[in-house]
């Protein structure tokens, strides 16, 4: 005989009384959110922590470097890492640890990025995340070693400082420049009718080492050296702060010389330099002006005319005359004029030195110049005494 439907709801009520049911759903919803609440914790104290790295930027702002964090950081064991070439992050406290692959410092499609790796400073033997971090450079500067602020993105709070090369997109526009700082090398004089063998020192003014390849040279008068032009570096690599000898070797073609002497010329040395750790290559610039001076079979009968010359008009100059002939001044005229250009000679070549005579620059190496400096020498004061030039009362013939 069936059951009444009622009486089995009054059996289940007995069993569960309406107070102990309400008890028991409280309790289980309590738990559930208990259960809630820790796990959201646990998975907030697991997630990789949102950090960006501070711009870089010198005083007058006049470059900058960004720096673009991906947000896909990758969890894995300390181990996987632990026999990489990694640079410790300087903590301002002890919530995060943090290093830097400097093995993965790399371009990639035109952009230089690197890896960092970091967590909580209590977790991070046993698990990091992996950052990609891109670096956005912008305007033109050397490439060199920053100090970088880590940030929380959360907070923006700093936690500690990674030091990481910046690298120039294109490369650093002057990373090798003349030892001394000098702004320009000095006038290297070139015989017509033999090689020459010279050499200048270069420094590395980066913060970073640097890599270097084949040089070249370009000549400004086209055919008046043998080409190629012969350079050669005493080293392929630089430290910050070295110093680079660079060895020229120039064979002059006489008459294509000969036609390019008196006018401006030049080299312009080419070195190709790569930055360390990750930089772009770009060739490094050097210009050294030179001078074509004659052959001594042909500088020295135009040295002995303006000589002679420089004393004959000294001697006329005297007595307005020739008869009876004033030995003794055409004799003074000679000395001071091969005395001038002795000096002359010896200053240009030593370090490049031009002396001016009436607004004119005179080279004594070439063959016009020097003809005129012998006989603006030799003549003397007395010549040119309407002409304003006080580089003449200079001369050991001036007065």
């Amino acid at each position: 005989m069936s059951m009444p439907y009622g009486s089995s709801i009054s059996r289940a009520s007995a069993f569960w009384p309406r107070g102990r049911l309400r008890r028991f759903f409280g309790r289980f919803l309590a738990c559930g959110a208990v259960c809630i609440a820790v796990s959201f914790i646990h998975a907030q104290s697991s997630a990789a922590p949102g950090i960006k790295l501070q711009t870089y930027s010198p005083s007058d702002n006049s470059w900058s470097v960004t720096f673009t964090v991906l947000p896909s950081a990758v969890p894995q064991p300390y181990s996987t890492i632990n026999s990489l070439n990694l640079e410790a992050m300087q903590q301002t406290d002890n919530s995060y640890q943090a290093a830097i692959d400097e093995g993965s410092m790399l371009p990639s499609k035109g952009v230089f990025q690197f890896v960092l790796y970091l967590n909580r400073a209590s977790d991070f033997l046993q698990e990091v995340y992996a950052y990609k971090v891109i670096e956005n450079s912008y305007g033109s500067f050397n490439d060199l070693q920053g100090v970088i602020n880590v940030r929380l993105s959360s907070t923006d709070a700093v936690i500690g400082t990674v030091t990481v090369p910046l690298h120039c997109a294109d490369g650093p526009p002057n990373a090798l420049v003349l030892s001394g700082n000098v702004p320009t090398a000095p006038v290297e004089p070139v015989n017509m009718g033999s090689e020459k063998d010279f050499s200048i020192t270069l420094v590395n003014q980066m913060s970073l080492d640097a890599a270097l390849g084949p040089p070249t040279v370009q000549v400004s008068c086209g055919g008046c050296l043998q080409q190629p032009v012969s350079a050669t570096l005493s080293s392929t690599s630089l430290a910050q702060g070295d110093k680079l000898q660079v060895n020229f070797k120039l064979i002059p073609n006489l008459s294509q010389a000969m036609h390019a002497a008196g006018s401006s010329n030049y080299l312009t040395l080419k070195v190709p330099l790569t930055a360390a750790e990750g930089g772009a290559q770009r060739g490094q610039q050097i210009t050294i002006p030179i001078v074509f001076s004659p052959p001594p079979l042909l500088l020295v009968p135009c040295v002995l005319l303006g000589i002679l010359l420089g004393g004959a008009i000294r001697a006329f100059a005297k007595n307005g005359r020739f008869k009876p002939w004033p030995w003794n001044e055409f004799i003074l005229g000679l000395t001071y004029a091969a005395l001038t250009w002795g000096i002359a000679y010896v200053l240009f070549n030593s370090s490049g030195t031009e002396i001016q005579l009436v607004g004119v620059r005179l080279d004594p190496t070439q063959l016009l110049q020097a003809v005129l400096l012998c006989v603006l020498a030799g003549a003397g004061p007395a010549v040119l005494k309407q002409l304003d030039n006080s580089a003449l009362k200079k001369l050991p013939g001036g007065n």
